[in-house]
């Protein structure tokens, strides 16, 4: 899950986030582009103690010094951020450096040798989450797995009505904002995302 105060119906990241734990989320990116400073720094530290009370692995969005600052379990970067290689440096080995590689088949193949431990995917589909993004559909997936052996996450537009094409195309992780975000039961939409994910790879 990714967090998103802008589509959380004006509840506390911290509390989107203590339900989407409750839920069963696997993992949880802070995704919070209006937060920078200190502000930035106290959420991250709230979030990651509420991941690590809950089983979760905590991912930073594209700061590595950030991610090392606080303890998180890794960072995710996009292609205009600080490259792989460099995070891994900063960050040793043992940490998540995921990197996205949207519709990239290039990107793919050289992520391993650049130093990530997984990529993203997408938009899968129509998002209001992100502005501009290119819908590069499923069917990237089904391409990217003759790229690289790295798990790929799925992002961008998906729902529940749509997560099993997206399961059954091979991604490994599934990644909501405001599919989660923004339901009226953060738990229980966590809860029926895990459910139709199970049941989709059978």
């Amino acid at each position: 899950m990714l967090t998103d105060s802008a589509h959380s119906r004006g509840r506390s990241t911290q509390e989107v986030v203590q339900a989407a734990v409750r839920g069963g989320a696997a993992v949880v990116q802070l995704r919070e582009k209006q937060l920078a400073g200190a502000a930035l720094h106290e959420l991250a530290v709230r979030l990651r103690d509420i991941c690590r009370a809950g089983g979760c692995t905590f991912i930073v969005n594209d700061d590595p010094r950030l991610a090392a600052e606080v303890g998180a379990d890794g960072v995710h970067l996009g292609p205009e951020d600080a490259p792989p290689e460099e995070a891994r440096q900063l960050l040793g080995p043992v940490f998540e450096v995921g990197w996205s590689a949207k519709g990239s088949l290039e990107m793919a193949a050289q992520a391993r040798a650049r130093g990530a431990s997984y990529i993203a995917a997408g938009s899968m589909f129509p998002t209001q989450t992100k502005a501009g993004a290119i819908v590069v559909g499923p069917e990237v997936i089904r391409a990217m797995r003759g790229a690289t052996t790295l798990p790929i996450a799925a992002i961008g537009g998906i729902t529940l009505e749509n997560v099993a094409t997206v399961v059954t195309a091979g991604a490994d992780m599934i990644c909501t904002a405001s599919a989660v975000v923004g339901a009226a039961n953060v738990e229980e939409a966590c809860r029926r995302f895990v459910t139709a994910i199970e049941e989709a790879r059978g």
